[in-house]
C-alpha cells in the first residue's frame, strides 16, 4: 500500500518549498518509529534534540526575529559549546592563513600558464576563464532618467521600492586577536 504524504523544507535560503512525497507501508512504519522515539525522546521531556551544522537554515528561519528577552545566560553545556566553537573557529582562522599563503605561492609559481601538472603528468591545478558578463549601470540609467522626466523617475523608484525587514547576523564577541 502507497500512502501520499506531505513534506516541506527550505533548500539552499529559497522560500519553503512543499512536496507531495509517496511512500509505502514499510517506509510509513520506519518514519512513525522515528517520530515516535523523537517526540518521547525530546519534546515530552522538554529537552533540546541535537543539532548539526546543517540546521542552521532552519534554526535562522524559526527564529528570524529577536523576541523579548534582551540577554540570556548560557547553561554550562553552552559553555563547552562555546570553548569549542572558540577553539575550533581559532584553527579554522590558523588554516585558512597557510592555505591562503599555499595557494598564493601555487598561484604566482603557474603565473600566466593555464594548468599546473605533477612530473608523472597528473594535472593539479589549472585556470578557468569564465564567460564574459553584461553589467547594466542601473545608476547611469536612472541619472539619464532622471535628467528627461524627474516626476515620472520619483514615481518609478517610489512604486519599485520595497522594504525589506533585515536579518537577525550571528555576531561572536571574543577578541580572537588579543592572543
Amino acid at each position: 500500500k502507497v500512502v501520499q504524504l506531505t513534506g516541506a523544507g527550505h533548500f539552499g535560503g529559497n522560500d519553503l518549498e512543499i512536496y507531495p512525497l509517496k511512500i509505502t507501508a514499510k517506509q510509513q512504519e520506519s518514519l512513525m518509529t522515528k517520530v515516535s522515539l523523537y517526540w518521547f525522546d525530546w519534546i515530552k521531556n522538554n529537552m533540546i534534540p541535537p543539532v548539526c551544522d546543517r540546521d542552521i537554515e532552519l534554526i535562522k528561519t524559526l527564529y528570524p526575529i529577536n523576541n523579548n528577552e534582551t540577554e540570556l545566560t548560557a547553561t554550562d553545556a553552552v559553555m563547552e559549546d562555546i570553548e569549542d566553537y572558540r577553539t575550533f573557529k581559532k584553527q579554522r582562522n590558523e588554516i585558512n592563513k597557510s592555505i591562503g599563503t599555499l595557494e598564493a605561492k601555487i598561484r604566482l609559481m603557474m603565473g600566466g600558464g593555464s594548468s599546473l601538472v605533477a612530473p608523472d603528468g597528473e594535472k593539479l591545478f589549472t585556470w578557468r576563464q569564465a564567460n564574459p558578463s553584461h553589467k547594466i549601470d542601473w545608476k547611469a540609467v536612472g541619472t539619464e532618467f532622471l535628467c528627461h522626466n524627474e516626476k515620472l523617475y520619483n514615481d518609478a523608484v517610489k512604486n519599485s521600492t520595497t522594504v525589506k525587514k533585515g536579518s537577525r547576523q550571528f555576531l561572536d564577541k571574543y577578541n580572537y586577536d588579543k592572543e
